[in-house]
C-alpha cells in the first residue's frame, strides 16, 4: 500500500457550527447556520461574509503546506453555489482553496457536510433538529446536483482528490435507500471526472457492515470513509488513557482487516477526549498523554490512503484544534521547505 497522505479538515468555515466559532454566534440562540442566516440582520450577514473571508486564508494553505500535511477536507453545504435561502453561498470562496492548493501541492477532498432535509440532524449537516433528507425524494436529487455540480466545476483541478457524496447519514435512513445514492454519485462523478477521483462514502460509523459496498473491481477508486472518536459514548468516557490505547489498536486492526480487500479513508478524526478520561493527568503527564494517543491513531490508520483530523482550527485552543496541537508540540508530521506551483 501506499503511503498514507496527512489531511486535515477546515471545519467551521464554509459550514458553520457554533461550538468552533462562538464568537460568530454571539448574542444569537442560532443552533445552526440555516437559523443563524434565517434570523440575520445586514450586521450578521456582514459578519458571516467576514468568516468566510478571514477564516481560512491563503496563509493557512500554506502554514498546512510547511508542516508536512498533504491534503485537506473542505465540507460544504449544498447551498455553497448560492440561490439557496436563507442561506450564504461561499463559491468563490472554495475556488480560491483550489487555488492556494494548488500553489502549495496540497490534494483536495470536498465533501457534502450539509444536505437539503438535513441527513443527520446535525449542527454540521447546515441545520439541526430532523434527519428528513430520505424523506423526500427531491431532497436526494438536489444533493446529487450538488455533486454533479462540484465535479463539472473542479474536474480540471489537479489537487482535486476525491469527493465525499454525503457525510454521516443517519443510521435511520434505510440501507438500499442510501446506496442507490452513493451508487448514482458513484456513476456521476466517474462520467465527469473519469477513473482518477476518488469517490468517498461514509460508512455510517460501521465499517464492517459498509465494507462491501461499491467494492473494487466495479466500481475503482470507490473509498470507505470511517469517522474515529473516543469521546462520546459512556463507554469511551469511562476508559482511562490505557483503556484508549487498547481501543485504538483493536480499531486498527479492524481497519488493517477492512484495508486487504478495499481502499478507505479516515476522514475525521481528533485527540480529544472526555476529561474524565483524562482526570487523573496533568502538566507533562497530559502532555505526554496526548502524544501517545495521536501517535496511537496514526499507526492504526496506516491501512487507510489518507486521514485528516477534525479540525484545523478553533476559537479554543484545546486537542480539536490541530493548529494549536501543532504549536504545541503535541501533533508532528514532518515540516517541509514549500516549493510553490502555480495553475
Amino acid at each position: 500500500m501506499a503511503k498514507t497522505l496527512r489531511g486535515v479538515n477546515l471545519g467551521g468555515w464554509l459550514v458553520l457550527e457554533p461550538w468552533i466559532t462562538p464568537s460568530l454566534f454571539k448574542d444569537t440562540s442560532a443552533p445552526d447556520e440555516f437559523t443563524y442566516c434565517d434570523e440575520a440582520s445586514p450586521e450578521r450577514f456582514h459578519k458571516l461574509k467576514e468568516h468566510h473571508k478571514t477564516w481560512i486564508t491563503k496563509n493557512d494553505f500554506e502554514w498546512i503546506a510547511a508542516q508536512g500535511f498533504e491534503a485537506v477536507r473542505i465540507p460544504v453545504g449544498y447551498w455553497i453555489f448560492g440561490n439557496i435561502n436563507p442561506y450564504v453561498g461561499a463559491i468563490s470562496y472554495l475556488d480560491r482553496a483550489f487555488d492556494w492548493a494548488d500553489e502549495y501541492g496540497l490534494k483536495v477532498v470536498l465533501c457534502l457536510h450539509g444536505a437539503p432535509g438535513s441527513q443527520n440532524g446535525e449542527m454540521h449537516s447546515g441545520r439541526s433538529g430532523t434527519a428528513a433528507w430520505a424523506d423526500d425524494p427531491t431532497n436526494i436529487e438536489v444533493s446529487l446536483q450538488t455533486i454533479i455540480k462540484l465535479a463539472e466545476r473542479y474536474k480540471g483541478r489537479r489537487s482535486l482528490l476525491g469527493i465525499e457524496v454525503l457525510n454521516e447519514p443517519s443510521s435511520a435512513i434505510p440501507r438500499r435507500q442510501l446506496t442507490r445514492y452513493y451508487r448514482s454519485a458513484y456513476s456521476a462523478i466517474r462520467l465527469l471526472c473519469g477513473p482518477r477521483v476518488w469517490v468517498i462514502f461514509d460508512d455510517r460509523f460501521k465499517p464492517v457492515r459498509w465494507q462491501w459496498v461499491l467494492h473494487w473491481p466495479a466500481r475503482r477508486n470507490a473509498l470507505l470513509d470511517h469517522h474515529h472518536y473516543q469521546a462520546f459514548t459512556p463507554q469511551d468516557k469511562a476508559l482511562d488513557i490505557a483503556g484508549h490505547l487498547a481501543k485504538v489498536q483493536r480499531v486498527g486492526w479492524l481497519l488493517r482487516l477492512i484495508g486487504w480487500h478495499r481502499r478507505l479513508i479516515v476522514g475525521e478524526w481528533s485527540a480529544a477526549l472526555d476529561p474524565q478520561s483524562l482526570q487523573s493527568l496533568q502538566g507533562g503527564e497530559l502532555t505526554a498523554a496526548y502524544k501517545v494517543y495521536v501517535q496511537a491513531q496514526t499507526k492504526a490508520f496506516r491501512a487507510a490512503d489518507a486521514w485528516f483530523y477534525w479540525t484545523y482550527r478553533t476559537e479554543d485552543t484545546g486537542p480539536w484544534n490541530l493548529r494549536s496541537m501543532v504549536e504545541q508540540g503535541i501533533i508532528t508530521v514532518s515540516p517541509r521547505v514549500l516549493k510553490t506551483t502555480t495553475k
